[in-house]
């Protein structure tokens, strides 16, 4: 029986592979192809930092419009501290880079 619903498994996924997938990934603009300063830990601090927004955005009532103010605070100085967070990753991405092709001027324009 397992071995019946497992050559499904397989037959399916290879036409829907087939069919649907697409010859190149799907790229955004926030992908590491894109941006390859962007590290686990900075993805995982963005989430955190979307978390701490809903969490702000559950406490905005009809009579507190700004919202609960202890968990904005919280948000605008964990979004403070992440932005600050990307662009010293990002700089020293490219500093590196600069130092990785600094003998071939060619080489650098294209990393």
């Amino acid at each position: 029986m397992s071995s019946d619903f497992d050559c499904f498994v397989k037959t399916f996924k290879t036409l829907l592979d087939s069919s649907c997938k697409l010859e190149r990934p799907k790229v955004t603009k926030r992908s590491k192809i894109v941006n390859p300063w962007i590290t686990d830990g900075i993805i995982n601090t963005v989430e955190r930092k979307h978390a701490l927004k809903q969490a702000w955005v559950k406490s905005i009532k009809k009579n507190k419009p700004e919202g609960d103010p202890g968990p904005r605070k919280v948000i605008t100085d964990y979004r403070s501290a992440l932005n600050s967070i990307i662009k010293s990753a990002k700089s020293s991405f490219n500093r590196e880079k600069i130092l990785e092709h600094r003998h071939d001027r060619k080489k650098h324009g294209k990393s």
